[in-house]
């Protein structure tokens, strides 16, 4: 029944009656025809049907479908048996030429309907492959398929038993997959019937033909089929059967490439298994192709004794030079002048050889870029074969090498792999490799070859050509040890004798998805690579082919299975869980590894690295989880090589349990990093600390090294010893009358100043000690254990460092203990740091054992008492200019209580009493940090304050009491750092900005003022404020630029007279030495290029008599200030260095001098005369980095008794004194503004 039409009868409006046949083509088109011959079948019908139609289907029988499938040659046995193979299954069969008999089982498999008995009889036919294939013959003898009879070059051999015997089946016998095979007869003439046996639908028939050589030509190939016994043929070939005569000599290589006769040679190769006699044969050259002939030259005459024996080689140079940039070629004649063989060569390179792919293949020839003379083109001994190959895209190429060997680990030195683009363009991808038995090794696409080629340089931008290429593996004497060839269409790859691209002989399937792989087991190779090699479904690399993925699943927990980035520290550890106990742990036959292939990052020349598991540490036998811990830089492959730094790799576990292995575990992917992380040790303690305080006496850095995004390092512990002034051990009695607590504290990354412990700022704690917990040992050491390193607090990011501190938290009355003087020691070698996330101990390089200075716990200066002082600041404002007050004396107007004026980072001015209380505050609209000082000025019977904000906009307020009153606002639309400054009988303020400006605003209604221009002196932003003497004689300000320029600015109109560049930003202030009016007054002023210049005021350029420019060698940022009362003038200012300096009027300094801080010094030192506050000593007040408000003696640059006094943040704000209250006031970056006394 066909299935696919239909045969409706018809009948038309003349009452004919015809028959149309509906057939479908493809799904959804039919083609109409005539089933009727194109005539009525019968006319002018007696009636008609109702509707004028009807249909029905005409039955046919189905027909089976025949397939030429499986075949082997064997010798014969005069029985209805067979004897030995003559080639392995479905493979060319060599055979002597000795007229002998063989025998050729073939099997044709049945589709579509059953077979009947005695159902189909068919013939064998043979031809001569020629130049073309067993599917379209060309040029050979018989050029067509002929029928096999017994006068035929191939003709049936009469043996004993009868034609159609029933067959004895062999064990050696075809097959065709898991196909059941339906005996059936031995043949020795056509026709071949299956009179055995019915075949059933999907299994095959085995027929056995007996042959024999009755005038094959020697070298030449000859192609079997089977038709029908009418003459049709089959409906599918999967297999052609081929056999070649062998040739008794053959042209098996030549070399023409070389500059003269001399090196070139041509090599022949004798098939047989007697020796050929040479005498009197000649070898010709032709300068053309075979197809066009020419000239033969007679390039080379055998001689006396010349011969060549059984299965070897003969060498000869010829006469003539070679010309391999041309497709010539050589003939072969014998000594009666008759054609042996002959090979035409394609274009060749230096130093490339046109070869058999087998020493004295019949029919295929190669460009082979290592040429072999006096060797072997191929040879089968050695145990080493390509196992498996992936052929895709580039990124996924790779070729898997197996050692057939059970006891021999072989070193493969010099060995080579090339695929077609490799030969032709004269290039062999060279490697050295371990293989252990029964095991493997891989060169994928990220491997170089042994004199630094890429994959892709030797095999190609695309890599194998999936299509259609073939890979050769070489010795290192250049032959080939073994090969496989895949192909589809027409993809060729090998050369016939014509030195055209020709199809190779029963390849290996081309373009698989995943891989071709050996089969049915592990290095099996029969010859054949259609048999031997089959797609797989997943590639296998480093792993068995053959039950692959069947066994148990493994975990492999670290390093994480997954896609996703993830990194390797220097030292890793490697956790997995297997599913099934190994077949040997790692010895012959058992695939258990890792491999990491590089896919990313830096290079690395050795990769893939295959590391078998037991010789890591892993125990094949346990199926519990296993850790083993690596150090990537000495983490050796099976080869002796290490992974690379910044290198990315694809990691994938295989274990095999000898007959199948685990699902592979590939997707792992992780990027090996061996960096050594550094820890810096140092002291950072004031040589004095406070009672009730928390002080940093060591800072801890940790640099992790690793590129930034690689892991993070935790911190984990570390130790400190507690010491006495004099270096002996403390006792934990003494350490606990001194701390309430100690602790280990991560700086900051988000406030404050990074570097400098800050109290206030730096809260994050990761490691502490309580009192009840403090415990020394009898050499004062004590442990910080970070109870929670995953915490961010703990961790060190990639490419970065952080500082950590001891911190030691001070009693409330620890200066009153004996002792009270304490000492730190700190060795950064008792550092433990671990790797996230594996938390695995990593390496470090180690700063030298530190030990403080001897610190002494002070009882501090206090605000006055009664008072709330420090006054704290909401949320996270900050008072970052220098505060101004207002002392109340009494006076009936203005009757405004004494007040200290705080501008603060959030757009608030506040006004705090002198109590320490808020009295009130003024939101700035819109809200913008305020980074000047506000001036206080008395104005008739009212207080006014001039401030202006990062926003631009200056402002006009009246303090009355309970509330500030805005006068006016005057919005300039630029940051505004530089303070506000007058003459406070003047009736206008001035004040540089960022824009390049100096302003000059009336203090009336903060108008310009009248004919002020903007000088082009001003070449840059303005941070520190202008000083001015507003004097008749004088009329001049200086101010100082960030460019490094100091400019004089006429008060009248804003010209500038003269300026003067230095060589840094200057953010300070200027200081006029103007006792008296004097054009030729001195003026002062510090540089971030770390000097204090004096340069005469109505002339920058001049230079004071006496004067050299004193250098600090550290940046400047804080303002001169004069001791203008001492008969002897100095001044005072600080450096980045931590300085204090004091220097005369001449730029020298003072004996004993500078004052060493801690930290950087950037709040401008107050010089407070002792007359003023009630004492006798005069005494130099500053803010530090560290966090403390010193005041030394102006005269010895001691301490005074209860100073350094403690805040919580950096002091950066220049000191406001209030000389009538005896009290200081300043801001700190912990968020508070201190008021202390400074008096008796």
């Amino acid at each position: 029944m066909n299935k696919d039409r239909l045969v409706f009868t018809v009948s038309d409006v003349n009452f004919d009656l015809f028959a149309k046949r509906l057939v479908m083509d493809s799904v959804p088109d039919f083609t109409w025809t005539d089933a009727d011959g194109a005539a009525a079948l019968e006319a002018n019908l007696a009636s008609t049907t109702v509707g004028g139609y009807s249909f029905n289907f005409w039955g046919s029988t189905p027909t089976p479908i025949f397939t030429q499938t499986g075949y082997r040659f064997f010798k014969s046995s005069n029985t209805t048996n067979v004897g030995s193979p003559l080639a392995a299954k479905d493979s060319p069969a060599l055979f002597e030429p000795t007229g002998a008999a063989f025998r050729l089982r073939s099997l044709v498999r049945v589709d579509n309907t059953e077979l009947l008995l005695n159902g189909q009889g068919f013939r064998l036919q043979f031809a001569g492959k020629g130049d073309g294939t067993c599917e379209a013959p060309s040029g050979g003898d018989p050029a067509d398929y002929t029928d096999v009879t017994g006068a035929t070059i191939i003709a049936f051999n009469d043996d004993a038993p009868a034609d159609n015997d029933a067959l004895t089946a062999n064990i050696e016998d075809p097959t065709d997959g898991a196909l059941t095979i339906v005996n059936q007869t031995y043949e020795e003439v056509n026709n071949a019937t299956n009179t055995v046996a019915a075949i059933p639908v999907n299994q095959a028939g085995k027929w056995d033909f007996s042959l024999k050589d009755n005038g094959m030509k020697p070298g030449t190939a000859y192609c079997f089929r089977l038709i029908k016994d009418k003459g049709a043929l089959l409906n599918t070939y999967k297999f052609y059967p081929q056999i070649v005569l062998k040739s008794t000599v053959s042209i098996n290589e030549v070399y023409p490439s070389s500059t003269t006769a001399a090196g070139d040679w041509v090599e022949f190769y004798n098939n047989t298994t007697s020796t050929s006699p040479l005498v009197g044969w000649k070898l010709y050259y032709v300068e053309n192709t075979i197809d066009l002939g020419g000239t033969e030259n007679t390039v080379w005459t055998g001689q006396a004794g010349d011969k060549i024996n059984a299965m070897s080689t003969f060498t000869v140079t010829p006469s003539l030079n070679l010309n391999g940039a041309q497709s010539y070629h050589l003939k072969l004649r014998d000594n009666a002048g008759l054609l042996v063989n002959q090979v035409q060569w394609p274009v060749l390179s230096e130093s490339q050889s046109f070869a058999r792919i087998t020493d004295g293949h019949p029919s295929l020839f190669e460009i082979d870029p290592t040429p072999t003379k006096n060797y072997a083109n191929h040879i089968t001994t050695e145990a080493i074969k390509i196992n498996e190959v992936a052929y895709g895209a580039l990124g996924v190429e790779f070729v898997e090498i197996y050692n057939t060997s059970a006891i021999s680990t072989q070193t493969l030195g010099n060995y080579a792999l090339r695929n077609s683009t490799a030969s032709a363009g004269g290039l062999t991808f060279k490697f050295t490799r371990k293989i252990y038995p029964q095991n493997y090794t891989v060169i994928d696409f990220s491997s170089i070859s042994d004199d630094g080629k890429s994959y892709a340089d030797i095999f190609g931008p695309p890599g194998l050509a999936s299509a259609g290429d073939f890979l050769a593996l070489e010795n290192s004497t250049g032959s080939t040890v073994d090969n496989v060839t895949w192909q589809s269409g027409t993809y060729y790859t090998r050369y016939n004798y014509k030195a055209q691209q020709v199809s190779a002989d029963n390849p290996a399937p081309a373009d698989s998805a995943t891989s071709i792989g050996r089969r049915p087991n592990e290095g099996d190779d029969t010859g054949n690579d259609n048999s031997d090699f089959a797609s797989t479904a997943s590639t296998t690399i480093a792993s068995q082919n053959n039950g692959a993925g069947t066994a148990v699943a493994n975990t492999l927990k670290y390093p994480v299975n997954t896609a996703a980035p993830q990194f390797l520290a220097r030292k890793f550890p490697i956790t997995i869980i297997l599913g099934e106990a190994s077949k040997s742990g790692g010895s012959a036959g058992g695939a258990d590894n890792l491999v990491f292939t590089r896919t990313g990052g830096d290079a690395d020349l050795r990769s893939p690295h295959i590391y078998r598991l037991g010789d890591i540490g892993f125990n094949l036998d346990s199926l519990s989880e296993q850790t083993t811990v690596q150090t990537g830089f000495s983490f050796n492959d099976q080869d002796g090589y290490p992974l690379v730094s910044s290198t990315t790799y694809k990691i994938i576990l295989n274990t095999d349990t000898g007959t199948k292995s685990a699902p592979q575990i590939n997707p792992a992917s992780a990027t090996y990093e061996d960096a050594v992380h550094t820890v810096t040790a140092s002291t950072s303690a004031p040589l004095r600390i406070n009672d009730a305080t928390r002080s940093g006496a060591i800072k801890l850095d940790i640099s992790n090294n690793s590129p930034a995004g690689f892991n993070n390092v935790e911190l984990c512990t570390t130790t400190f010893k507690a010491l006495k002034s004099d270096l002996t051990a403390m006792l934990t009695s003494e350490a606990k009358n001194l701390f309430d607590a100690i602790m280990l504290v991560r700086d900051s990354t988000s406030a404050g100043t990074y570097g400098i412990y800050e109290p206030a700022i730096d809260v994050s704690t990761i490691a502490h000690i309580p009192l009840a917990d403090i415990s020394l040992d009898a050499a004062g050491l004590s442990t910080f254990t970070v109870l929670s390193p995953d915490l961010l607090s703990a961790s060190i990011p990639a490419a970065s460092t952080r500082t950590f501190y001891a911190v030691f938290e001070t009693t409330k009355n620890a200066s009153t203990q004996s002792p009270n003087v304490f000492r730190v020691r700190f060795d950064p070698a008792s550092v433990v740091i671990r790797d996230s996330p594996s938390d695995l101990v990593q390496d470090f390089t180690a700063s030298a054992e530190v030990t403080t200075d001897s610190i002494t716990i002070i009882a501090p200066a206090k605000a006055p008492p009664g008072t709330a002082w420090p006054y704290v600041l909401p949320g996270t404002a900050a008072v970052v200019a220098m505060v101004d007050y207002y002392t109340y004396g009494g006076d009936t107007v203005p009757k405004i209580s004494s007040t200290v004026y705080l501008p603060c980072t959030d757009g608030y001015l506040r006004a705090v009493l002198s109590s320490g209380t808020l009295k009130w505050e003024y939101k700035t609209v819109p809200l913008s940090p305020i980074r000047t000082s506000p001036l206080i000025r008395l104005e008739g019977d009212d207080i006014y304050l001039y401030f202006a904000n990062d926003n631009g906009d200056v402002y006009k307020l009246r303090d009355d009491e309970t509330s500030a009153a805005l006068i006016w606002t005057k919005a300039l639309g630029v940051i505004i750092k530089s303070n506000i400054m007058d003459i406070s009988v003047s009736t206008v303020v001035y004040f540089g900005a960022d824009d390049k400006k100096v302003y000059c605003l009336a203090k009336a209604d903060g108008a310009a003022c009248s004919g002020w221009t903007n000088a082009s002196a001003i070449t840059a932003a303005i941070s520190g404020a202008m000083s001015i003497d507003d004097r008749d004689t004088i009329n001049l300000g200086w101010i100082g630029l960030e460019d490094g320029k100091v400019v004089a600015l006429k008060t009248a109109d804003g010209t500038s007279p003269t300026d003067f560049l230095t060589g840094g930003a200057i953010k300070s202030s200027p200081y006029l030495d103007a006792k008296v009016a004097d054009t030729n007054n001195v003026l002062f002023f510090t540089s971030s290029d770390g000097k204090l210049y004096a340069r005469v005021s109505s002339n920058l350029s001049n230079t004071p008599a006496g004067w050299t420019d004193y250098d600090t060698a550290s940046p400047i940022y804080t303002s001169p200030f004069m001791d203008f009362i001492s008969a002897k003038k100095y001044f005072f200012f600080g450096n980045d260095a931590g300085n204090v300096h004091k220097v005369s009027t001449n730029g020298v300094s003072e004996a004993g001098w500078p004052f060493k801080a801690d930290k950087a010094v950037r709040s401008s030192p107050a010089w407070v005369p002792g007359s003023f506050v009630g004492i006798a000593e005069d005494y130099v007040y500053f803010g530090c980095d560290d966090g403390y408000i010193y005041g030394i003696d102006a005269a010895t640059g001691k301490h005074r008794d209860g100073w350094p006094v403690a805040t919580g943040g950096a002091v950066r704000t220049d000191l406001s004194i209030d000389t009538d209250y005896r009290t200081l006031t300043v801001g700190s970056a912990d968020g508070k503004v201190y008021l202390l006394n400074i008096g008796p």
